[in-house]
């Protein structure tokens, strides 16, 4: 390579020139890059939405017991036709609930027997709620007396309410998440004397649904906040 070059200086000065050149210019851009990357501000963008409850879980479980199982089995067919008689009343279908699954126990037959002198036979049974129609739900778990008046108490009646309707605005609360943060990396750069240039990166965050008015989400509660928290990084300009 030396005695090439020193038989053709020219053309490998001109070589050597233009390799320093493109080194210089890789880490001029290296350095710029460096530089940007280094006026960066990182800002949170928080929405938060008021909603009700579209769905509720309601399970309603009673027992019943006795010494002779063809009456414990009577006692159960007849508190089952009065749930559903209640529900159907309150403006529920069938689409709306179902039957639970009996769960019959015979004292008797366990390994050590009874001794207690209670009755033999005891039936668990009941009926699930699974709607969309959260208000007659909620009318009815005020009114769950009229159960006992007919005779049936509840052993289980806990509502459940949660909300499915995230998807329909979910691009709406991101949307003003973000623009929440870009106000906020807006006022920072006012501060520094610098302006907000485009978006270096960012993160969507965390979407969570909690009980209105606390920081975890009660299944008991229909009233629900749906908070939306984005981190967005952005360059600033000089």
């Amino acid at each position: 390579m030396m005695s090439e070059c020193t038989t053709k200086a020219p053309t490998c000065a001109a070589a050597i020139l233009a390799v320093g050149i493109a080194l210089a210019g890789f880490f001029v851009a290296g350095a710029i890059t460096d530089n940007r990357a280094s006026k960066v501000v990182t800002v949170k963008g928080l929405v938060e939405r008021n909603v009700r409850a579209d769905y509720v879980t309601w399970p309603l479980t009673f027992i019943a017991s006795g010494n002779e199982l063809p009456d414990v089995y009577a006692q159960v067919n007849e508190s089952q036709k009065k749930l559903v008689e209640f529900l159907t009343a309150s403006g529920l279908d069938e689409k709306d609930y179902s039957i639970s699954q009996w769960r019959v126990t015979d004292q008797k037959a366990r390994e050590y027997g009874d001794n207690t002198g209670g009755d033999r036979f005891i039936i668990n049974a009941g009926v699930q709620v699974n709607t969309d129609k959260v208000e007659k739900v909620l009318d009815m778990t005020t009114r769950t007396a009229e159960l006992v008046e007919k005779g049936i108490v509840l052993s289980n009646s806990s509502a459940s309410f949660r909300f499915n309707g995230l998807n329909s605005i979910k691009p709406e609360l991101l949307a003003e998440a973000t623009k929440n943060a870009r106000a906020a990396a807006e006022q920072f750069a006012k501060d520094a004397s610098s302006k907000v240039g485009s978006i270096a990166r960012a993160n969507q965050g965390v979407i969570t649904i909690l009980s209105k008015g606390s920081d975890m989400d009660d299944p008991a509660m229909p009233d629900k906040v749906v908070r939306v928290v984005t981190t967005l990084d952005y360059y600033l300009q000089d």
